[in-house]
């Protein structure tokens, strides 16, 4: 079962809300397939990216429709953020709301 998320990690959210979108760093890491590893950690498999996806600017070509576009183009949330165990360590989102064990931000 998920846990809920801590204050520390929604006061984070709040504190960017409003510019959601600006936290992306635009690494591009999440528009390529990715898997788990034995040791947890997540595969990003490069020569698979998403058919829209810019490999020179790493943005979307169908950013605005890409919900719609393509099924399997996931909205990083709140709870994506959060959870999902294959968005990247070095996604911007993951870092700036993360705790790490020892209750510090995963920066």
């Amino acid at each position: 079962m998920e846990r809920e998320p801590s204050a520390k990690e929604l006061q984070r959210y709040e504190s960017v809300r409003e510019r959601w979108e600006e936290v992306c760093s635009r690494c591009g890491r999440c528009c390529f397939e990715r898997e788990l590893g034995d040791g947890g950690e997540v595969l990003v498999d490069y020569a698979s990216p998403c058919r829209f996806f810019d490999m020179g600017t790493h943005l979307c070509r169908v950013y605005k429709d890409r919900f719609r576009k393509n099924e399997r183009c996931a909205r990083v949330t709140l709870r994506v953020a959060l959870f999902d165990e294959l968005l990247p360590e070095e996604c911007a989102y993951r870092q700036l709301l993360r705790e790490e064990s020892d209750g510090t931000a995963a920066l």
